[in-house]
């Protein structure tokens, strides 16, 4: 565990938590609903879980990981988007966890060929919103707000066709190119959350709060203001458990969307 000094060094640890944290919440709130009606939360979990891959390679190569990561995120999101629309008539999450497992075993191998103890992994694996540099926090908001500015611009489109593709195509939206851009979408969100929360937990922060809220509310504007409150709720409860019975913020994240998905 980590022990958070109580002093000018602590408090701007936990600054930077909750910021990258902030950003995170925010995306999510824009990005879940959408994961959440068009049923992709199968294939944003392959594009986390496969990360592993990329990053093991990186790390055994010496390669810098903040370079590598957004376009081999990008790469994986469209491939894995592939597989799932080619498969739709078959079983298209044989495709995309055989992938997902590939990616892990492939950075299980590398990892396993890097000598010593490899910092940067654990981070990515396990989440370490309490470490998290000014650089990172800055990088993890550039890919909030770059995903959150793609879904504004296209918004009415990708939710056309999240709610009724067949419909899109006829009234001539390209509802193929706008299933992509949703998967470009959702890989520069789950990048912009796997540091803090790391590849295995972060899925939750993305599918639990709009599954909450499409019980809860009677539109589709109704399920994004319940995933946004949601989201902000679970940020600072999480963190405050974190800091209170010394947990990782990722496992305190969990530990609150679950207990929200089971009372809400």
């Amino acid at each position: 565990m980590i022990e958070i000094p109580l002093d000018w060094s602590g408090l701007g640890l936990v600054k930077n938590a909750f910021l990258s944290l902030l950003g995170g919440a925010l995306v999510s709130a824009l990005v879940g609903p959408f994961m959440f009606m068009r049923r992709l939360g199968f294939v944003s979990a392959g594009i986390s879980h496969a990360l592993l891959g990329v990053i093991g390679v990186a790390l055994l190569f010496g390669l810098p990981l903040s370079a590598v990561l957004v376009p081999a995120t990008v790469v994986l999101g469209l491939f894995m988007g592939m597989l799932e629309r080619r498969s739709r008539s078959g079983a298209p999450e044989v495709a995309v966890a055989l992938t997902w497992t590939v990616g892990m075993a492939i950075g299980i191998t590398a990892l396993r060929q890097v000598k010593g103890y490899v910092p940067d992994a654990m981070s990515y694996l396990f989440g370490n919103a309490f470490l998290l540099s000014g650089s990172d926090v800055l990088f993890a908001w550039g890919l909030s707000l770059s995903a959150s500015l793609a879904v504004l611009l296209f918004f009415r489109g990708l939710l056309a066709c999240a709610v009724d593709e067949e419909f899109a195509v006829s009234q001539g939206l390209p509802a193929r190119g706008l299933y992509y851009l949703l998967l470009v979408i959702i890989s520069l969100a789950v990048l912009s959350l796997v540091k803090s929360l790391g590849v295995i937990l972060m899925i939750a922060m993305l599918l639990v709060p709009p599954a909450i809220g499409e019980r809860k509310s009677r539109g589709i504007l109704g399920m994004f203001l319940w995933t946004l409150g949601i989201n902000l709720f679970t940020v600072c409860v999480g963190l405050w458990l974190a800091l209170r019975m010394d947990l990782p913020v990722s496992v305190a994240i969990t530990f609150v969307l679950a207990g929200l998905y089971i009372l809400l």
